[in-house]
Order: structure tokens, then C-alpha cells, then sequence
């Protein structure tokens, strides 16, 4: 039994929703996109210096990007 198919790549899913969800969350899911590049590119291209500070920087910016989008959007 082989591998399930993805009709979208995960980049392409989360570009699928950016006309669903606030600005504020758009730029976070933006950002969240970045620190995955940032991981991948630690883990299977080449260290990145400080790569540990750079991914998790990014994630909990990411992460408060999504969450201000979202309050933002469910208080209106």
C-alpha cells in the first residue's frame, strides 16, 4: 500500500486559504510557512547558525500573528 496523493503540497494548501482568513493571520501563516523553510532547510540542506533561535523566533511570531488575526476576526 503506498502513500496517500495530496491534490495540493502543504504550501499550496495554505495558500488556498489566505482569501478565507483576516490579514493578521494571512501574515502568520506567512511567517509559519517561513520557519518551516527554515527547519527544512537545517535539517536537510545544511545547518543554519542559530537555527534553533531562527525556527522558534519565527514559529511564536507566527503563532501570534494567527492568534491576533483570529480575536480580531471573531470580535466583529
Amino acid at each position: 500500500m503506498g502513500r496517500p496523493r495530496r491534490s495540493l503540497p502543504p504550501s499550496g494548501g495554505q495558500l488556498a486559504v489566505f482569501p478565507l482568513i483576516s490579514r493578521w493571520s494571512a501574515l502568520g501563516n506567512s511567517v509559519f510557512m517561513l520557519s518551516d523553510t527554515l527547519l527544512a532547510l537545517d535539517k536537510f540542506v545544511s545547518p543554519l547558525p542559530y537555527a534553533g533561535l531562527w525556527v522558534l523566533a519565527s514559529y511564536y511570531v507566527a503563532q501570534g500573528l494567527i492568534v491576533r488575526g483570529v480575536s480580531r476576526t471573531s470580535n466583529n
